[in-house]
């Protein structure tokens, strides 16, 4: 992708997303599926006006187990999800995600986070500073 000096400067709208239990990052994930949706929406919804940023964070949360065997997985996966919260690299993708929305700060930029199931677990354990 080229860099255009002459692009507007309009406000970004990042929106991240930690999928939950039973997900992953693949093509064919309901969630991911949905999160690309979304994400087309709010750039139509938005065209001209806002840069729309989508931000999907996989994580090894799926097991491929036959149905009810799928759920004697949960604890090893809670225990994944933290190990996975209190690392540095979600720290480093939120401090990312606050340099780009803060680069300029008369803009109306926007950052919204969003995680199921475990993903909201990772993200509630966060301590992110205030950007």
């Amino acid at each position: 992708m080229k860099f255009n000096p002459n692009a507007p400067k309009l406000p970004k709208l990042a929106v991240l997303y930690i999928h939950g239990w039973k997900h992953n990052a693949d093509a064919a994930d309901s969630d991911l599926q949905h999160f690309t949706e979304l994400i087309q929406t709010l750039r139509e919804t938005h065209a001209g006006k806002r840069y729309v940023v989508g931000i999907y964070v996989g994580w090894n949360a799926d097991a491929p187990l036959w149905g009810p065997l799928e759920n004697t997985t949960f604890w090893v996966k809670k225990n994944n999800v933290d190990h996975i919260a209190q690392s540095a690299n979600v720290t480093f993708i939120f401090s990312a995600i606050g340099s780009i929305i803060k680069a300029d700060p008369r803009q109306q930029d926007q950052f919204i986070a969003i995680g199921h199931s475990f993903g909201r677990a990772s993200y509630s354990q966060l301590r992110p500073s205030r950007w």
